[in-house]
């Protein structure tokens, strides 16, 4: 990464120059962008304006980013966000006004994971936030909850509006 840092001028002049990097600064520049946005969306505790300044970047180096590494790592990090949501409900399934900063969290980190440059498999989010609903009575969520939980849904890309409930599964 020092490496990196330290010829990120000499990068950025030559990508504005449309001259190619010399290779070994280029597998430098990938190695550490990719490592970084690796640990940015593997964090504790998710920075989405860091990853959009580390994508950024990599486009004004023309560093090609490592898609299934990333688009994985990208899947595991809405999974933890889905679990931690799925914790602060309880297991009553009833979500407790207190813990609304969750739902946000949780909703920020989904729109900020849909404006990646990849594909994220994200079907074990979805899975989550499924199983959440169904196992809920909604109507008893206080309104900010149910609306979060909604745009939650559909940043997660699942019609929630055409979603096919069975019998004695709260619709929204």
């Amino acid at each position: 990464m020092r490496i990196y840092e330290e010829h990120a001028t000499l990068l950025d002049f030559l990508g504005e120059a449309n001259m190619p990097a010399p290779p070994a600064l280029a597998l430098t520049a990938g190695f550490a962008l990719n490592a970084s946005l690796r640990r940015a969306l593997d964090s504790d505790i998710y920075d989405s304006s860091e990853v959009t300044r580390l994508l950024r970047r990599a486009g004004i180096d023309h560093v090609q980013l490592d898609v299934p590494l990333l688009s994985y790592t990208a899947d595991k990090r809405m999974k933890r966000a889905l679990v931690k949501l799925e914790l602060a409900i309880g297991t009553d399934a009833e979500p407790q006004r207190q813990n609304i900063n969750v739902l946000n969290d949780t909703l920020a980190t989904a729109e900020s994971l849909r404006t990646l440059p990849m594909d994220v498999n994200i079907w074990q989010a979805q899975n989550i936030w499924n199983d959440i609903l169904r196992r809920s009575d909604v109507s008893h969520w206080p309104r900010e909850w149910r609306e979060g939980f909604r745009k939650l849904g559909t940043a997660l890309n699942i019609a929630v509006d055409d979603l096919v409930v069975e019998e004695g599964v709260s619709k929204f």
